[in-house]
C-alpha cells in the first residue's frame, strides 16, 4: 500500500466572487490544481475552471481516443531562436512526408515575414527538419508534431497542459507512460488589466476574448514583453477602465495575492 503524499489536498473547495463553488479534485503543496476529468466537459465548464483556478493541469482518461493520436518528429521549443522562422507543415496520419518534419521559413520572403503571421502561410521554399538538427538538438524540451483525428473541440481549445493516461493506469516515475499536450497558439488578444508585483511593476498582462455575447473573457496572462517604462508608457492612455465584462482573473496566483489594474 502507497504512503500518501505529504502536503496533497483532495477534494479542496473554493468560492469564487460570483458565488459559484468549485470543487479541486488535487491541490498540490506548490497550488497546482490537478482535475482528474472522466466524463464529457463543455467549453463552458472547462473555460470556467481554467480562469478561475489559473495554474491548472488537466488528467483526463484517453481510452475513447487513444487510437486517435499520433506523435511524430521532435521540435525545438517553441521559444527557441530558431522556431521563429520557422512554419511548419502540419502533420497528418498517411501523410509520410510531412510527417518525416517539413517546414517554410519566414525569412526566405522577408515582405511576408514583416506582413502575415505564422498563420498565414501556406506556401513557399520547402525545408527538412535534417537542416536543424543541430539546432534541435540543443533546443528540444520534449515538443513533438501531433496529430489528433476527430479531436474532441473542448480539449483542443484547451489553454492549460492536458495529460492523458488510460483509467487506473498509476503513474509510472521515469517511464514515459501517459501523454502531456502543451497547445501553443498564435491568437490576437485584447490586454484589458496588468498584474503587478510586490514593488508595484507589471509582472503580466492579463488577455482577453470577446464572446459572441459581446463580453470580454479573460483567457490568460503573459509576461511583460519590454520594461517597464516602456510597459507604462504603451498603457497610460488606456489604464482606469472596467477591464473585463465576463468572466474575470482571480487575485491569487499559487497562493501569493496580486494587485490588478484594469484597462479600457
Amino acid at each position: 500500500m502507497e504512503e500518501p503524499v505529504s502536503g496533497i489536498v483532495a477534494r479542496d473547495f473554493h468560492t469564487a466572487a460570483d458565488g459559484e463553488v468549485y470543487r479541486a479534485d488535487i491541490k498540490t503543496p506548490s497550488g497546482i490544481i490537478v482535475e482528474v476529468q472522466h466524463s464529457a466537459i463543455t467549453d463552458q465548464e472547462r473555460l470556467a475552471r481554467e480562469v478561475f483556478y489559473g495554474n491548472l493541469v488537466w488528467v483526463i482518461d484517453g481510452r475513447g481516443f487513444r487510437q486517435n493520436f499520433d506523435i511524430y518528429r521532435r521540435l525545438p521549443a517553441p521559444t527557441s531562436d530558431v522556431a521563429q522562422d520557422i512554419v511548419w507543415v502540419k502533420a497528418k496520419r498517411h501523410m509520410p512526408g510531412a510527417n518525416a518534419g517539413l517546414f517554410f521559413r519566414l525569412s526566405d520572403s522577408p515582405s511576408r515575414a514583416s506582413a502575415a503571421s505564422k498563420a498565414s502561410v501556406r506556401s513557399g521554399l520547402i525545408h527538412s527538419i535534417r537542416e536543424i538538427e543541430a539546432a534541435l538538438k540543443q533546443s528540444y524540451v520534449g515538443h513533438h508534431q501531433f496529430d489528433w483525428v476527430r479531436p474532441r473541440r473542448a480539449w483542443l481549445e484547451a489553454t492549460c497542459p492536458i495529460v492523458t493516461k488510460n483509467a487506473g493506469e498509476r503513474y509510472r516515475p521515469g517511464k514515459r507512460a501517459m501523454q502531456k499536450f502543451k497547445i501553443w497558439k498564435t491568437i490576437d488578444a485584447v490586454v484589458a488589466g496588468i498584474y503587478e508585483d510586490d514593488r508595484g511593476h507589471v509582472e503580466h498582462l492579463l488577455l482577453g476574448l470577446y464572446d459572441d455575447a459581446g463580453l470580454l473573457n479573460y483567457i490568460g496572462r503573459c509576461r511583460s514583453p519590454g520594461t517597464e517604462k516602456e510597459i507604462r508608457a504603451e498603457l497610460k492612455s488606456v489604464m482606469g477602465g472596467e477591464g473585463f465584462s465576463g468572466h474575470k482573473p482571480q487575485p491569487v496566483i499559487g497562493g501569493r495575492a496580486r494587485s490588478m489594474s484594469w484597462c479600457r
